[in-house]
């Protein structure tokens, strides 16, 4: 007699040989251990599929629930699309046990290149929390774990002494994090099973190095071969599958021919392949330009373990009948590597450039590739001498919230929302460019940016004698408009274009100045961070305060960025205080923020906003609600009838003296306002006169 159950396929999963069984034997668990580890999970998004199967050992009917902590990591689904419809040899090879010891622990990774081809949303529907299975039955289950992505994975620093050919370069490795959950199997009749599942799981990290992936070819020459070599890297402890595909060329015969992509160690064409922890693979690109003109080829290099980490390299070249003569010398590094930035500060780097010709050269600045949310200026070396005491005292301050990097900070995010006179175009190309430009001193065109509190040199072109040397600034600015709480890698080109200067009039205009015949090409990169915070609680109940009392709760501020946040509390209140001063809060890190409430009057339903702005984006401004209910036990409010206090011209009752070193003195005065018509006597004496010392003028 045919019971109709489903009997469990010829070849399962290596997990089917792990046997649980409950804590009186009336069930089981395969494919799962009390303590079940899943290592090897890639921290791209994507829920992590594990089968396990359940069986009724009992002789009756059984009516199991299905109870998943509160950790948010885990789900158990009874019929998961993606696993049904993987081939028998996918299933077969899906689950590789690393370690097993008789039911009690085992360490299983689960196969990466199968889940690729599952679909995300089958793996977020159809939870359970109860499954009915009849005497002798097994059902199959499938086990979700999606680790948080939130989760701080401290990247260590590798400061490159292990770089081959001496190379120093500092590069940040992502190092394994854990997570875990709780499943717990109970029947009716009382007998349970809980199993503790623990997730192993890295970030996957595919860079590129230079970091600039922009490869330009100036005044190449035909027929001879010109060589640069690129490294694919992996960042990550988690082993990475990549591939390259072009995306875009100016001319597709040319690939294989005049454009050869090969690897290093061989002569294969380089389009893809592995690369386990550290591993990196070297890529040698040729070029043998066959007629006069420009090429362009894109490159697309995808993580295939993380779509959005793909890295796109661009080679451009411009090919002429023969070399021609240099006229200006670049003094300063070929490639500017800002390092890791903040979004809503400047940072600058220094280029410079000699005139290495017979004849004044006029100069003019161009930048060309992922302009996104980026603000780009060019300032000549003197420049400095215009800046005011408010902007050094600006960047200051940018300098010490930036925290290192090779670029150098310009200016506090204060100065973010300014304006700039850089314009960018849909194609990606901006021309840093100013309006009412004036010719002064050395014929150097400039141009004043008044700003609230900022007083800047913009320019358009500079000329450059035989045999100067003029140093420009180039400054960068993220912008904040999305954030993100993740480092986002940026790069483009400046572009130094070079010709004779204009005479007469075309001196003057930008419109008829002659053509730029030779240009010079500074890649650029950095990686942009704009910080995230999250405060909590979003509510502050103070619940019943007696009117003169002081009560004091707290707000924390947490930092989930890799790089420092600054934040503001913005409130207006005569019964509440808070620090306003800026608050920095290191990366990954919280701060605490006193919040203090004084009543003055009866009030039973008093309510108030505190804002906590992110000066980095305003997108992540965060509002806390405060309620309080204020009673007169003491009937204190009768003083109100009498006089006030005064604090800075404002009515408050309560003084704020911010940060005292020990053992020092801080000052700060209250002012009493007589109400009535009568002279008043007040006697003054301080809660704690050990600490605090109260005088009349």
């Amino acid at each position: 007699m045919s019971t109709g159950f489903a009997k469990p396929p010829l070849k399962q999963a290596e997990n089917y040989d792990i046997y649980t069984e409950s804590e009186h034997g009336q069930f089981a668990v395969r494919g799962l251990s009390r303590e079940t580890c899943i290592d090897q999970i890639y921290l791209n998004g994507l829920h992590t599929v594990l089968p396990f199967w359940i069986e009724n050992s009992g002789s009756r009917r059984q009516s199991l629930t299905v109870h998943i902590d509160d950790s948010k990591v885990l789900d158990v689904q009874q019929h998961n699309a993606n696993w049904e419809a993987a081939t028998a040899q996918q299933r077969a090879l899906f689950v590789k046990v690393v370690h097993s010891e008789a039911g009690r622990t085992a360490t299983m990774i689960c196969s990466a290149e199968t889940q690729r081809e599952f679909n995300e949303a089958f793996n977020q529907i159809d939870g359970i929390r109860r499954i009915d299975l009849e005497a002798g039955q097994t059902a199959e289950l499938a086990l979700l774990l999606l680790p948080p992505q939130s989760t701080c994975q401290s990247p260590t620093i590798n400061n490159g002494q292990d770089e081959p050919n001496g190379e120093e370069r500092s590069r940040t490795d992502f190092r394994f994090g854990e997570c875990s959950g709780k499943v717990t199997l109970r029947a009716a009749s009382g007998d349970s099973l809980i199993c503790d599942v623990r997730g192993r799981f890295c970030r996957s990290v595919l860079e590129m190095e230079p970091a600039t992936s922009r490869v330009y070819l100036d005044d190449c020459v035909v027929g001879r071969t010109y060589e640069r070599t690129l490294r694919v890297r992996n960042a990550s402890a988690i082993a990475l599958d990549w591939t390259m595909a072009v995306v875009e060329t100016t001319d597709a015969s040319a690939l294989g021919s005049t454009l050869q992509v090969q690897a290093a160690d061989s002569e294969s064409d380089v389009m893809g392949g592995r690369l386990e922890h550290g591993a990196r693979r070297q890529i040698v690109v040729r070029y043998t330009p066959q007629a006069v003109g420009e090429f362009l080829c894109r490159f697309a290099v995808e993580n295939a373990n993380d779509t959005g980490n793909t890295r796109h390299w661009v080679f451009r070249a411009r090919a002429s009948q023969r070399a021609k003569p240099r006229r200006v010398e670049l003094l300063s590094v070929g490639d500017i590597d800002f390092g890791e930035c903040t979004s809503g500060m400047w940072y600058r780097s220094d280029v410079a450039l000699k005139n290495i010709g017979d004849a004044t050269v006029a100069v003019r600045f161009r930048v060309e590739g992922n302009l996104a949310g980026l603000a780009v200026r060019v300032r000549d070396e003197t420049g400095a001498a215009l800046t005011g005491a408010e902007d050094d005292a600006s960047n200051d301050a940018g300098d010490d919230a930036a925290g290192g990097g090779e670029g150098e900070a310009l200016e506090s995010a204060s100065l973010g929302s300014e304006t700039v006179n850089t314009t960018t175009q849909a194609s990606g190309t901006a021309d840093i460019t100013g309006a009412g430009s004036t010719t002064v001193g050395d014929g150097s065109r400039r141009t004043h940016s008044h700003t609230r509190a900022h007083q800047a040199v913009l320019l358009d072109e500079v000329l450059i004698k035989p045999g100067a040397v003029r140093t420009v600034s180039l400054a960068v600015m993220g912008s904040s408009a999305t954030p993100s709480g993740q480092f986002l890698r940026q790069s483009f080109t400046l572009f130094c274009e070079c010709a004779a200067p204009a005479s007469g009039p075309a001196a003057k205009s930008v419109a008829t100045a002659p053509a730029f015949v030779e240009r010079l090409t500074i890649p650029c990169t950095l990686n942009m961070c704009t910080p995230v915070v999250r405060v909590t609680p979003a509510l502050l109940d103070f619940g019943s305060v007696d009117v003169g009392t002081l009560k004091t709760m707290y707000l924390t501020i947490e930092n989930l960025s890799p790089v420092p946040a600054t934040v503001v509390c913005v409130l207006e209140s005569k019964v509440i205080n808070c620090t306003r001063a800026p608050i920095v809060v290191p990366p990954r890190q919280t701060e605490a923020v006193r919040v203090d409430i004084y009543p003055r009057r009866i009030n039973a339903r008093y309510r108030k906003q505190i804002i906590v702005r992110n000066i980095h984006s305003r997108g992540n401004d965060s509002v806390v609600d405060v309620r309080s209910v204020h009673v007169d036990q003491r009937r204190m409010a009768y003083h109100n009838m009498f006089y006030k206090t005064l604090v800075s011209g404002c009515e408050q009752n309560f003084v704020d003296f911010g940060a005292v070193p020990m053992h020092a003195r801080a000052v700060r005065s209250i002012a009493l306002a007589n109400l009535c018509t009568r002279t008043l006597t007040l006697e003054l004496a301080p809660s704690d006169a050990a600490s605090i010392a109260a005088y009349t003028a």
